[in-house]
């Protein structure tokens, strides 16, 4: 907004943020996570009692393909360091581009490559933490609001959060300096046993219906 006002010489009295929205709060029953978690687990393979980490995103996108290389090379062995709990990093995405397809080669035992998925409702509803640890790009990450959308906690770098207040989302969302691999991997480890939950502040933030409403408001007051 103020890059717009500054450039296109706006008046501010004139112009309002609006943030990326929600249609409302997703957040699945207990019946639904437990089913879903059933579905993740079968297809992947993976025992039952297995905390299960979330990534997600286009990995052709440069960020994204950072991110994964960075959860690889040091989030998943510094998890390992600190936690004797079973786990998996679960990274749902495509690699279409050539340019990344050396993506496709990266291996752990504790890291599972899910590639493009068309029931995504199912990975955020049956994971146990959702992680966002970009560390470059603009903008707010419209992934990390979906996954507070469906109560799940999140663990993300400065950047990845960037847009998103403590206020709206309480203890849901921990972050990290955008290159504190230690601190990430702490928070992981603490918010993978948390319980799930939207708080009013975030629906009231994101939700579009509240977003809307605001900026009818606002118009007509012009």
């Amino acid at each position: 907004m103020d890059f717009a006002i500054s450039n296109f010489h706006l008046d501010r009295a004139k112009c309002q943020l609006v943030p990326f929205g929600i249609i409302s709060g997703n957040q699945p029953s207990i019946e639904q996570r437990n089913l879903a978690r059933k579905i993740i687990c079968t297809r992947h393979n993976i025992r039952s009692d297995t905390k299960l980490v979330l990534f997600m995103g286009s990995l052709d996108y440069a960020p994204n393909a950072e991110a994964l290389r960075n959860i690889i090379v040091n989030i998943i062995p510094g998890i390992r360091k600190i936690s004797r709990e079973p786990f998996k990093v679960i990274v749902c995405g495509k690699v279409a581009d050539k340019k990344y397809a050396d993506l496709l080669e990266l291996q752990d035992k504790d890291y599972c490559y899910a590639g493009f998925v068309d029931d995504i409702d199912n990975y955020f509803s049956g994971v146990d933490v959702f992680i966002n640890p970009i560390t470059s790009g603009g903008g707010i990450k419209v992934k990390l609001v979906e996954a507070l959308s469906y109560g799940l906690p999140v663990v993300s770098t400065k950047q990845g959060a960037a847009g998103i207040s403590k206020e709206t989302t309480g203890d849901q969302l921990l972050t990290s300096g955008d290159h504190d691999n230690d601190l990430f991997c702490r928070h992981v480890v603490e918010s993978w046993n948390k319980p799930v939950g939207i708080s009013e502040a975030f629906l009231s933030a994101f939700q579009w219906k509240k977003i809307v409403g605001e900026l009818a408001e606002r118009i007509k007051q012009q």
